[in-house]
């Protein structure tokens, strides 16, 4: 599986990103749309762009590697 960053529009009208796992872009896509979202835009992410969960903070991989 690979990993991709997304940018939607939710629901309730507001700007979410993130990251998710898929096969390929247009089941990132069709998982997106599945959950209600507008899909503004999805790339190829890398491990650098990945963000990890400490405590319910977001922290991007690229800053913990430098911490």
């Amino acid at each position: 599986m690979a990993n991709f960053t997304y940018r939607v529009i939710t629901k309730e009208g507001k700007e979410k990103k993130g990251s998710i796992d898929a096969e390929n872009k247009e089941k990132a896509i069709a998982a997106l749309r599945g959950e209600g979202n507008t899909v503004l835009s999805v790339a190829a992410g890398s491990v650098l762009n990945k963000e990890i969960s400490i405590g319910g903070k977001k922290v991007k991989s690229r800053d913990f590697s430098i911490f």
